[in-house]
């Protein structure tokens, strides 16, 4: 849920990166994110800092899970190189 204040919740550096970006980059990020593409693209850039903010503050769990899942896929092809390298 988006909070008007969700960019105080971050730390002074990480706000910063935040306001850095520029805001095609900052749409790119929520939208990866599972944003819905119309309000990310509609929001003025204050709401878009506030949506990015809000995203670091509370990840969406479809992206968590999407990271634990290339990790684990990660994981397993690197047991499979090294099964292959001992069997060579």
């Amino acid at each position: 849920m988006l909070t008007k204040f969700a960019m105080e919740k971050l730390n002074p550096e990480q706000r910063e990166a935040v306001k850095k970006l520029s805001n095609e980059r900052q749409r790119a990020k929520c939208v990866k994110s599972g944003l819905d593409e119309e309000t990310v693209f509609a929001a003025e850039w204050t709401e878009l800092l506030n949506l990015l903010a809000e995203l670091m503050v509370n990840p969406q769990p479809a992206v968590i899970a999407e990271t634990i899942r290339t990790e684990e896929l990660q994981s397993r092809e690197l047991s499979i190189k090294e099964q292959e390298l001992r069997v060579a």
